[in-house]
């Protein structure tokens, strides 16, 4: 069975400075959970709080309903990956995999068939013999993910497992941890402070800042409706225009924005009242060249890449933007243009002074 992770209230200091302020969390049974955040903001401090490494000051973390601060780490079933690997370099594959399993007092010959399939589905059965000098980094990591799960843990912990190796590694390396995870139903918390690696194997996110969850959904929800100007700006590139409330209606609201272009935006907000400043954020995918009206700008910057143009813009009151488009139509425009940019009404984000979000029209949740 799966194990639900119930984190409540919790807090963890290091001295007078508190990591973790008061945060709680539930991770379902089975999904990959990641936390993500810069450096510093605590993600790693709460995994090892939830593998036993770190002490818990304040509030509980159970699994499956019991609560396990007082649980040593041996004791609670974790499988653990590292950003360093922790593979020894003294031993072979083999024998690194098989060290969980020895300190359990298992027998030899489970032993060996249980290494030998654990080696066989991370891809490295004929590497068995083989020292960890004597791996690629890739390599070293799969015996890493393979000895986290000859044990057949309750719960998976990783922590920026995929930092120390090479970008097309990576890609390679998060789609075989998310395929195993999926395959074994494992419940995992994912440590990293990659944006792209979070959306591709995440069940969940939780982005967290300053020992606080800011905001936890599914990658799509994240990034298309951030909680807030933090969110939006950690989450890829979101383009921000400062506003003002014109109209509001049952189906959004009329902003115009600094240079007196006006823009319609599907969000509400119980509270907005005409006149109110708000800042406008769109990624660079929602923003497009107009022919007629829309904000005047100059191209400062353009660049083919494959299957998008990318375009760097400064409207006429010094804004600095970020556009996308699809390179299968047009050409690229050239450097100095004068262009018209128009925002997707559907795919822009609205945030008050205290920079929360509006909701999006028909979400429930103004």
């Amino acid at each position: 069975m799966s194990t639900e992770i119930i984190l409540k209230d919790l807090i963890k200091k290091f001295g007078d400075h508190t990591v973790i302020q008061d945060l709680s969390a539930t991770i379902q049974r089975g999904e990959f959970f990641t936390l993500l955040g810069s450096s510093g903001c605590g993600k790693t401090t709460l995994l090892r709080m939830i593998a036993g490494f770190n002490s818990v000051e304040s509030g509980t973390i159970s699994f499956n309903g019991r609560i396990i601060n007082d649980m040593q780490p041996n004791e609670r079933n974790i499988g653990m990956v590292f950003q360093n690997y922790a593979i020894f370099p003294h031993m072979n594959a083999f024998d690194n995999v098989a060290y969980g399993l020895k300190q359990r007092k298992i027998a030899k010959n489970e032993i060996k068939q249980r290494v030998m399939e654990a080696l066989e589905v991370v891809k490295i059965a004929d590497l068995a013999e083989r020292m960890p000098t004597n791996m690629s980094g890739g390599q070293q990591q799969r015996v890493a993910l393979a000895r986290a799960l000859v044990i057949k843990p309750d719960v998976l912990l990783m922590d920026e497992p995929l930092s120390n190796l090479d970008a097309k590694l990576r890609i390679e390396m998060r789609s075989a941890i998310r395929g195993l995870q999926q395959e074994f139903g494992i419940t995992t918390v994912y440590v990293t402070h990659d944006q792209e690696e979070t959306l591709a194997v995440s069940d969940r996110i939780a982005v967290m800042k300053n020992g606080e969850i800011q905001q936890i959904g599914t990658p799509e929800e994240v990034f298309r409706t951030p909680s807030n100007l933090f969110v939006a700006n950690f989450i890829g590139k979101a383009n921000a225009f400062q506003g003002e409330i014109e109209e509001i209606s049952g189906n959004g609201m009329r902003i115009r924005i600094a240079d007196g272009t006006s823009v319609f935006a599907s969000v509400q907000n119980d509270h907005a009242s005409t006149g109110q400043q708000v800042t406008v954020t769109a990624r660079p995918n929602a923003i497009m060249f107009a022919k007629d009206s829309g904000i005047d700008a100059v191209i400062r910057s353009a660049h083919f890449l494959g299957m998008t143009y990318q375009y760097t813009v400064e409207t006429m009151q010094g804004i600095t933007a970020e556009v996308q488009s699809d390179a299968a139509y047009g050409t690229l425009c050239s450097v100095g243009s004068k262009v018209k940019l128009e925002l997707n009404e559907n795919r822009i984000n609205v945030f008050d002074t205290e920079e929360r979000a509006f909701a999006k029209v028909g979400s429930g949740n103004a």
